[in-house]
């Protein structure tokens, strides 16, 4: 009996997974330098 073999069958998932987390890492990034510079605009118009 031949079985096929599916070695490298999770690469392409990895890949796609990671290629997501780093678009998701970006965004919230993105999101945090936003909210920080925000939050300084407001601290500086109180003065």
């Amino acid at each position: 009996m031949h079985r096929k073999s599916n070695v490298g069958a999770g690469l392409l998932a990895k890949a796609v997974g990671q290629s997501l987390i780093s678009c998701l890492i970006h965004r919230i990034r993105e999101q945090a330098r936003s909210h920080i510079f925000t939050a300084l605009c407001q601290i500086v118009r109180r003065r």
